[in-house]
């Protein structure tokens, strides 16, 4: 693997060397800076003048972006912090410190305004940079890690212009930058297209587990058997021989409460993943009441029911927060789970939600829903064939998303080898056929 033919220590132990014809230089030394100006969400309007808001560059736009999705009304633009084609727009609050400092590009061709907590940098001289070759660099690993090294808070995280100025860059000739971001260009394209395709394929394999849960806990496992119209919109036709009562005659609502003790498992609403009921972390950090459960109950979040957050309970601990504990009394404990946790069973509870900004469901609502229920042996028969399937699918969407991981670890170490001239760009072939991720993965 050819590297460049002459190397001098950067001075800086997280960039190490570079090419003996770049430079180092401080951010202070090339960019000009300034800040945003608060813009609230309630603020914002169907049309008017362009904007961005700090927390739209970390959930809608990627590394450049050419437009915005919101407006601010005449009145509010007129006293708007305003940028045009070549700014970069650094977050200055977030929640983590692995994301504090995201940089975007602005390569449109309209002026937009910039909301509260968004550090803008313009380059001094735009003509001796490459623009789209800076933003690979305000991105890249040694940037970020300076980024985080620099960040205070815990819960809100803060970088502040003071210390974004100081970072210091490893910077080529600009018409090395050029070469060096057209194929960055180029092979971040590819791996992003890989990406998406596996991405795309999580989302296939999740709405099979999605449909062949709903299917199971309403139809059965066999293909000839009799139905019957159950009246009810998200069940439709059922097995004939199936009862169809409410909710409380086959499973009772929990409210032992206690206050937790050292060792306890306690589970929270935020740490559990929507749709697939894992939970992420199970000693949450709350110290008050919380409602008791025991192995083979379900946890039913009713805030925000459309989350989807159900938990079955291979164990024995405290609900502390908006979990309602569920428990068998005429189901199986695994099939009561799987049909709670149906797609259409959530979206009926979602509709006798009440309130607006906090919707919950009234335990009355909850437990005086229709559901079907099967003989005994049937629950059993269904629980068992969606265990087996649904741990199938699992395991494929959990690989998946492990080379998807592969790849973008792929895509940053090889943006960060580059644009700190620890390979040439024209030497590239034979390290990338090396070292990029394979994707032959089979679904069947």
């Amino acid at each position: 693997m050819d590297r460049y033919s002459d190397y001098k220590d950067s001075g800086i132990e997280w960039i190490g060397a570079i090419p003996s014809h770049w430079s180092i230089n401080r951010l202070a030394n090339f960019c000009t800076f300034s800040k945003g100006k608060s813009i609230s969400k309630r603020e914002l309007t169907s049309n008017g003048f362009p904007c961005i808001l700090y927390s739209e560059i970390y959930t809608k736009y990627e590394r450049v972006f050419e437009s915005v999705s919101s407006y601010v009304g005449e009145n509010k633009a007129l006293g708007a912090v305003k940028v045009q084609r070549g700014a970069f727009l650094f977050t200055c609050s977030g929640e983590t410190k692995e994301d504090i400092g995201k940089c975007v590009l602005y390569l449109g061709n309209s002026e937009i305004a910039v909301g509260g907590d968004c550090v803008i940098a313009k380059l001094s001289i735009p003509s001796d940079y490459s623009l789209e070759y800076m933003s690979y660099i305000f991105n890249a690993n040694y940037v970020n890690f300076c980024k985080e090294s620099n960040s205070r808070g815990d819960i809100i995280v803060h970088i502040y212009t003071r210390q974004i100025r100081e970072i210091r860059v490893a910077l080529p000739p600009k018409r090395e930058q050029v070469d060096i971001f057209q194929f960055l260009d180029q092979k971040i394209f590819q791996t992003d297209s890989l990406i998406e395709k596996l991405q795309q394929k999580i989302e296939l394999l999740t709405e099979y587990r999605t449909a062949l849960i709903n299917q199971c806990v309403t139809k059965g496992l066999g293909p000839d058997v009799e139905m019957k119209d159950s009246g009810i919109e998200w069940i439709g036709e059922f097995p004939k021989h199936w009862l169809l009562s409410m909710l409380k005659y086959f499973c009772s609502h929990i409210n032992d409460k206690r206050y937790p003790r050292e060792g306890d498992i306690k589970i929270s609403a935020e740490n559990v993943e929507s749709g697939t009921g894992k939970v992420v972390d199970y000693y949450a950090d709350y110290g008050h009441l919380g409602m008791e459960f025991q192995k083979g109950d379900t946890l039913l979040n009713k805030l925000r029911v459309y989350l989807a957050k159900v938990v079955f309970c291979e164990f024995s601990g405290l609900s502390m927060s908006e979990m309602i504990v569920l428990r068998p009394k005429k189901f199986q404990s695994k099939y009561q789970y799987y049909l709670l946790s149906t797609e259409t069973f959530i979206h009926q509870l979602d509709s006798l939600a009440e309130g607006v900004k906090m919707p919950r469901v009234p335990i009355d609502g909850i437990m005086n829903s229709y559901v079907p229920a099967p003989p005994t042996s049937e629950q059993f028969q269904i629980s068992q064939h969606l265990d087996q399937k649904t741990t199938q699918i699992d395991s494929l969407i959990e690989k998946l998303q492990q080379k998807i991981e592969l790849h973008k670890e792929y895509r940053q170490s090889l943006i960060s080898n580059i644009v700190t001239g620890q390979i040439r760009v024209t030497e590239l072939a034979e390290w990338m056929t090396l070292i990029q991720p394979k994707t032959n993965l089979k679904l069947s």
